[in-house]
């Protein structure tokens, strides 16, 4: 059985926890909160692997880790997520893959009309927002060249920093729409995640949301 894969970075404890003290003030609203032990920040979201696809998806996130050392991201910012100029900035990383995994490469174009497709008033998510990362985005683009085959002129366009995001709930919009007066979120926040390993993870859901499971962890 194949597993629903991506590679993403986990947080600290300690950021975890202000994370939920913050949020807990939004309880009641209509939006499935990420529970505490799932807070993450994803690099790459890849698809259905297989456990062949997996072994080889690690071999290659470690050839990848040997370019990229360890590194910090700084969170500033809780808000409605995605907003249209930090969805283009996580979505110039893409390009069209070249070897066996291609069909697990996500597809920016379509993930961009869905995101700017909501109406105003609807927000999809929550986030806690990051500063852009050049090191994130060379360590994003190491992966996906030893992943995807990438060449170096395939990927001149996304040299670009990244902005991380942490997903923090997600918005039930046709109950949102009904609020009298729903909120503007919109809270500084700032804390800063050591990066020290990246993780090859599988997105499993669950009866009360999604749970995350890491399939192995790997050392910058």
């Amino acid at each position: 059985m194949k597993k629903r894969v991506f590679i993403g970075i986990n947080l600290p404890e300690k950021e975890k926890r202000l994370l939920t003290k913050t949020i807990n003030k939004w309880a009641d609203l209509p939006v499935r909160w990420t529970k505490q032990a799932s807070l993450h920040t994803t690099v790459l979201f890849i698809g259905s692997a297989s456990d062949d696809e997996i072994i080889e998806i690690c071999d290659n996130v470690k050839q990848a880790a040997r370019e990229n050392g360890p590194f910090d991201l700084e969170f500033n910012r809780i808000s409605f997520g995605p907003e249209q100029d930090r969805v283009k900035l996580l979505c110039n990383h893409a390009a069209q893959p070249e070897k066996s995994l291609r069909n697990h490469a996500a597809q920016p174009e379509k993930s961009l009309r869905n995101h700017t497709a909501n109406k105003p008033g609807a927000p999809r998510m929550i986030w806690a927002f990051g500063e852009k990362s050049e090191e994130l985005a060379s360590l994003k683009n190491a992966i996906e060249r030893q992943l995807f085959g990438i060449g170096e002129h395939r990927i001149e366009h996304a040299k670009n920093p990244i902005v991380p995001h942490i997903t923090l709930g997600r918005i039930y919009g046709s109950r949102w729409k009904k609020l009298d007066n729903p909120p503007k979120i919109d809270e500084k926040i700032s804390f800063s995640v050591p990066v020290e390993s990246v993780e090859i993870m599988e997105s499993n859901p669950v009866k009360d949301g999604v749970e995350y499971i890491i399939l192995e962890s790997v050392k910058l």
